[in-house]
Formats: structure tokens, sequence, C-alpha cells
């Protein structure tokens, strides 16, 4: 997850749940606290059934993924915003929007494209 996401996500996840705002963790103190959480936690799913369903990029996927001589190397550094990026990068291309890591021989190429 990109660092908002994933700092929400971990205050979630922590032994006494709280929200995270403004770079800070909060106690739920009300309903519309809960209702804030719920609707995170439904905005992921979304994410992940899209990634799953659109790009066939599943979390268990990326652990079994050979990062070798990629960036960023490891699975749990992979983001939300690199999987959509890197998939725009390949329809730019290749034509085909889907997350494959790109030849370093092709950035070039890409940045020209881009640039």
């Amino acid at each position: 997850m990109d660092p908002f996401h994933f700092e929400t996500f971990e205050g979630i996840l922590r032994k006494r749940p709280a929200l995270y705002r403004d770079g800070t963790f909060e106690d739920f103190k009300n309903l519309q606290d809960l209702k804030e959480a719920e609707d995170f936690l439904e905005s992921i799913e979304v994410i992940v059934n899209v990634l799953g369903k659109e790009l066939k990029v599943y979390p268990h996927d990326l652990k079994k993924m050979d990062l070798n001589k990629c960036h960023p190397e490891r699975w749990e550094e992979i983001t939300l915003s690199t999987i959509f990026l890197t998939s725009l990068a390949n329809q730019i291309l290749r034509g085909i929007f889907q997350f494959e890591a790109i030849p370093k021989a092709q950035l070039r190429e890409l940045l020209s494209r881009l640039f």
C-alpha cells in the first residue's frame, strides 16, 4: 500500500484500533469514526479486487515474484501506485495495461514517449 493507506491500515490493525489522521493515530470517538474506517476498508477491498480482476495481480502472487534486479527489490515495497504506474508504462510501451517489469533497456524509450 501507499504510505497513507499503509498507515491507516496499520492503525486499524492495532491491538487497540485507531484512526490515522493528520499524521497521528486517534482513538475512535463516535460512529462517524467507525464509518470512516469502514469506508476506508471498503475502498481497499475495491482496489484489491480491481487489481486482481483487471491486472491479475493478487497480494499472494506479489510475494512469489522474482524481483531480482528490479526496483523495488522487495514485495513489501510494491505500492498500489507502483502497480498502477508500471501498468500504465506498459500500456505506453506495449499497448497492454499489465503489471510486468520494464527492462532497463526500455526506460529511455518510455521517458522519450512521456516527455
